[in-house]
């Protein structure tokens, strides 16, 4: 079952694709790139990366685009996002490509910020992992990161 509700911002909008059973599919992908995105970045965390590596081989097209992070709400800093930039620069992204979050809310809203400030922003999807992501964090466009100072003090609406 695929349902297709459309978020409108006065910025624009974006779909929401609604995909029961996605995770546990053995083949194939309803994760169709716009017609613009050339190639896909996945974004996670070693528990999922663990969890469910037959997923993300389908979300982008070889396992040098899969960044693993650190789970936890630690790796929401600047530090790591600086890290990722990096290696989103090594891999040679242009305003063509884009990342996708493969995670629950710290994943979504760490993927978020780095596509916003990428290239002053590349294209970005995401695929949350928990209830609270789908509801909370994937929804909106907020994304952010931690400073020492507090959560989420660092970041965008994109």
């Amino acid at each position: 079952m695929l349902e297709t509700l459309e978020v409108k911002t006065q910025s624009g909008g974006y779909p929401i694709n609604i995909v029961e059973g996605l995770l546990l599919r053995s083949g194939g992908s309803d994760l169709e790139p716009p017609a613009q995105v050339r190639r896909w970045v996945v974004i996670t965390d070693e528990n999922l990366a663990n969890l469910y590596p037959e997923v993300i081989r389908r979300l982008t097209s070889t396992m040098d685009n899969v960044i693993i992070l650190p789970p936890g709400e630690h790796t929401k800093s600047l530090q790591g996002v600086e890290q990722v930039l990096e290696k989103l620069a090594q891999l040679q992204l242009t305003r063509w490509d884009g990342l996708v979050a493969f995670g629950g809310g710290v994943v979504g809203d760490f993927t978020g910020f780095c596509a916003s400030i990428y290239m002053r922003g590349i294209f970005w999807a995401q695929v949350p992992t928990t209830l609270l992501a789908q509801v909370d964090s994937s929804v909106g466009g907020k994304t952010g990161v931690n400073l020492k100072s507090g959560k989420n003090l660092a970041g965008t609406f994109y």
